[in-house]
């Protein structure tokens, strides 16, 4: 479905009056919102792993890599970087993910999101700028 600037102006008016009537809202933030904030997408990563393996890890499979990366299938391709090196696979997703400062498009969306309450958020990141972006809750 195509919606034009209209159609999403008048979807953000329902999510706000949903708001305002006390109704929770969930939302799910998948990696491109990260992404906003300087963490690589999963393809990135895994282009990059996958050329920085098969250049220096004699334990790599790069023809299978290859197969798993133009499949789509990142969770078996990085369970093959894994086994070819679990010291550096480890090393590699520390500083993929690592803090980083919070960049100012990706503050005000968090600033948007804490304007609606009740509030729930559901994601699969690993974004420690998203995680520390709302108060903890009791």
């Amino acid at each position: 479905m195509i919606i034009d600037d209209a159609g999403v102006f008048a979807y953000l008016q329902q999510l706000e009056q949903m708001s305002l009537a006390g109704k929770p809202l969930l939302f799910w933030l998948g990696a491109g919102v990260s992404a906003w904030n300087g963490y690589p997408l999963w393809g990135e990563l895994a282009l990059s792993v996958h050329g920085d393996y098969g250049a220096t890890e004699p334990n790599y499979d790069r023809m299978a890599g290859q197969r798993l990366l133009t499949a789509g299938s990142y969770p078996a391709f990085f369970s093959l970087v894994k086994a070819a090196n679990p010291e550096r696979y480890y090393a590699i997703l520390k500083d993929a993910f690592r803090p980083r400062p919070t960049v100012p498009a990706y503050l005000r969306l968090l600033t948007t999101l804490q304007r609606f309450a009740p509030l729930r958020i559901v994601t699969t990141n690993v974004d420690e700028s998203l995680s520390n972006g709302f108060p903890p809750r009791r």
